[in-house]
Parts: structure tokens; C-alpha cells; sequence
């Protein structure tokens, strides 16, 4: 078996046998085996351990690029997931998001998550991360996960949309979950991360579907990125009408009424 990788630069490396985006990582140089997250391979992001075994273009995505974000927020989003199951055993899980913006997971719980308990749930991810678990790629029966999630509506109807017989998944303890492009191979670089808020959010948007508990969170893999996003999101925050009318007396919002219905305070009627 011969075949040939073409490089972003054009320049092309020919192998014999089959390899890894990890393992081309570290043929192209040392420190960029080290600094890769996961790899693009004809175009779709590929995970570190995806097999390279025919003629393909290949760019390793680094923890520099864009994209090495969005790598890094969906492996944030996957470890709040096993948490969340390990904290809240009856919880069920919906969409999960990971983009510019951070990174946000849809759960349906009895009993919903408060804002308050964010803490926690940072605190347990944290020690997750500190041990340097295994996020293990894994590729699973579509027929079996529809086994196993017969009784969940949001997980057989994400499933649903999945092609093929055989299934791309993650793995982390007894944890499994599926609708990722690529992960990182273990939670060591998640270091950088914050949840940030709760809000409703309707199944797959829909106003006929169950309102859904969505707990936003981002990740950065500098300590410098995370504080300048946290400080810039505080900023719009005091900017925003709301915040500034609760803070000065002078009207308040009630989620249940509607925010184009205010309440005002007897300052804010003067002013009004």
C-alpha cells in the first residue's frame, strides 16, 4: 500500500502503511505532535486518532487555530455532560453546541439546575480534568445506542439523523455520547473553562416542543483569553438596559410576564 499526503503548503508526504493525524503530526515536527488537537482531512475535522491510509489533503489544527477552539469547547461541553449524568443520575441530555460563542448543552431535569449549583458542577469537571481522563473514540452499532436510548425522546431523535450502521462516539468512564466531529484524546488541556448561566431553550427550537434547561459555558486554552472574555461579557452585561434598570430602581422584568412588559419602580415612572 503507497499513498500520498498533500499539506496546506502543497508539499506532499508519501507513506507505506497506515497512520495517524497524531502520528503525521509528529512526522511533520515534534512540537506540532504536541500542540495538535485534531486534524482536517478533505475538508471535515477529523479526530487525532482517525486512520490515514490513502491519498488525502490533511492540515493539523492546533490549539492556535479557530478551529482548535471549537475542539476544545466540545470536549468542555462533553465533560459536562459525564459530570452533569454523574451528579444528577435522571438527567437527560439534548443538543449540545460548540462554536465562537462557547459552548452549551440542553438537559431535562425534574428538578432543574440552579444557577447556583454551577459551582459544583465546575468543581467536579475540575477534578476530571486535573486526572487527565481518557476521552476514547469509540465507534458503536447505530442498532445498539437505539437499544439503549428506546426510552429517551431526545437522544433517539438526535440518533435518528446519524447516517450509517456504525456510529462515531466518545467515551469517557461509563459515559457515552455521540454528535461530535473530533475530541481531544484526553481532558489534561480543558483547563480554562467557565460555566457561565442557565436559560430556557425549546427542543430542536421548536415553540410546540418540552422546554429544555441550556447551560451555557466557554473554554480557552490561555488563562489571559478565558479572563478577557469573561471581563468583556460583565461589560455588555452592565451595559445592558436591564441590568442598568434593576441596578438604578428603576424598573424590573419579570421572565414570566415577558421582557417587553417592564414593571416600573417609582423612579423609573418619574422619568418614564
Amino acid at each position: 500500500m503507497s499513498f500520498s499526503i498533500t499539506l496546506p503548503d502543497g508539499s506532499k508526504k508519501d507513506f507505506e502503511e497506515a497512520l495517524t493525524i497524531s502520528d503525521l503530526a509528529h512526522n511533520i515536527a515534534t512540537s506540532l505532535g504536541k500542540a495538535a488537537v485534531a486534524g482536517k482531512v478533505n475538508g471535515e475535522i477529523k479526530p487525532l486518532d482517525f486512520e490515514l491510509n490513502e491519498d488525502s489533503e490533511v492540515a493539523i489544527i492546533t490549539d492556535k487555530d479557530e478551529e482548535g477552539l471549537d475542539v476544545l469547547r466540545a470536549s468542555a461541553a462533553f465533560v459536562f455532560e459525564a459530570v452533569a449524568k454523574r451528579e444528577y443520575t435522571a438527567i437527560r441530555l439534548g443538543e449540545h453546541v460548540a462554536d465562537e460563542g462557547g459552548f452549551y448543552v440542553d438537559t431535562d431535569k425534574d428538578d432543574q439546575i440552579k444557577v447556583g449549583e454551577l459551582p459544583k458542577l465546575e468543581k467536579a469537571m475540575q477534578k476530571v480534568i486535573k486526572n487527565g481522563e481518557k476521552i476514547e473514540h469509540v465507534r458503536v452499532s447505530k442498532s445498539d445506542l437505539e437499544e439503549e436510548y428506546k426510552d429517551d425522546q431526545y437522544k433517539s431523535a438526535l440518533l435518528a439523523k446519524e447516517d450509517g450502521d456504525v456510529i462515531d462516539a466518545y467515551k469517557l468512564g461509563d459515559f457515552v455520547d455521540f454528535g461530535f466531529d473530533a475530541l481531544l484524546p484526553n481532558t489534561g488541556k480543558i483547563k480554562q473553562f467557565k460555566l457561565l448561566s442557565v436559560a430556557g431553550a425549546y427542543w430542536l427550537g421548536k415553540s410546540s416542543n418540552p422546554m429544555l434547561q441550556r447551560i451555557f459555558g466557554t473554554a480557552f486554552f490561555k488563562k489571559a483569553d478565558l479572563d478577557a472574555d469573561l471581563k468583556r461579557r460583565q461589560e455588555i452585561k452592565e451595559r445592558d438596559h436591564r441590568t442598568i434598570g434593576r441596578d438604578l430602581d428603576l424598573f424590573f422584568v419579570d421572565p414570566k410576564v415577558g421582557a417587553g412588559l417592564p414593571y416600573w419602580m417609582p423612579k423609573g415612572a418619574t422619568i418614564r
